[in-house]
């Protein structure tokens, strides 16, 4: 076990001293080594595809699925820091981020806002993020194709254009497997919607949208295939509008941020959040 001090943030193999360096309402992202997590990752070109919020008392709160290491009844669920850290064996990093404009008497109405969600009727929406895969693609990479050039027949151009006719078909098919009786919370909709109820005012960097360039600059992807984009994400608002018109309304923040196509990277990437301490664990086996 170790603790190193870099710029005030502490980087850590110890559960126990990160945990002690956590307060309500820092955010936690978590770097997991799963197949899926892994194109979550490159789609959205950062290490974070989980999150969550941490409450007082050593707790923390996430939307996620059932499973063995985290039994839950309710998509969004409140479990002990340790316990959930623990039992968490394909993670390789968390990283806590501290919102900047967070007051301590803000608590309770961060307390308030996670139990509005914790609730039966709520569905962990994991086909959410594939449907927002492509999207989170075209932005991470487009300018790194302008700083290139125009696109051409080079492999990044082919490669690219291949993942993103993939991603396309997976989120068609994930557009079926979606429940549509329930309200959808990915962990990342959950988070930004549980700290901007509580009163916090979260910037996101280049959030995604389904405007065409302004340039006209279309990239690898075709016409036809950004326009499938656009169906696809209208088609999670609309279906949002119809399950819980009160939390759908609340979609668009002040920022112009839709909650729903909020993504883990985002908030890696947020001016707002500022890194406290980091987790490393140890690798888990290649299976």
């Amino acid at each position: 076990m170790g603790n190193w001090e870099s710029d005030n943030v502490l980087v850590t193999t110890d559960a126990r001293a990160f945990v002690q360096s956590l307060r309500a309402g820092d955010v936690l992202i978590f770097d997991t080594l799963i197949w899926l997590s892994n194109l979550i990752k490159f789609a959205d070109n950062a290490p974070a595809n989980h999150c969550a919020v941490v409450l007082s008392e050593g707790r923390l709160a996430d939307a996620g699925e059932n499973t063995q290491n985290h039994p839950r009844d309710t998509a969004v669920t409140i479990f002990g820091l340790h316990d959930y850290l623990a039992h968490s064996p394909r993670t390789h990093t968390v990283r806590a981020l501290r919102p900047r404009a967070f007051d301590p008497s803000q608590v309770p109405d961060l307390e308030a806002s996670v139990n509005r969600f914790v609730s039966p009727k709520h569905e962990f929406a994991v086909m959410d993020m594939i449907w927002l895969a492509p999207s989170a693609l075209r932005r991470s990479y487009e300018e790194q194709l302008r700083q290139g050039g125009e696109p051409g027949p080079g492999m990044t151009d082919t490669f690219l254009r291949w993942l993103h006719r993939t991603l396309l078909a997976a989120a068609k098919l994930a557009h079926g497997r979606v429940q549509a009786n329930e309200f959808a919370l990915t962990c990342s909709e959950f988070v930004y919607r549980a700290l901007t109820r509580a009163g916090l005012e979260l910037q996101i960097e280049s959030p995604l949208t389904l405007a065409p360039p302004a340039d006209g600059y279309a990239g690898p992807w075709s016409a036809e295939e950004v326009d499938e984009e656009a169906e696809l994400i209208a088609g999670l608002r609309d279906r949002n509008a119809r399950i819980d018109p009160e939390l759908a309304q609340q979609t668009l923040s002040p920022a112009g941020v839709e909650a729903d196509r909020v993504t883990p990277g985002d908030l890696f990437r947020s001016p707002s959040l500022d890194p406290v301490a980091v987790l490393l664990k140890p690798g888990p086996p290649p299976y």
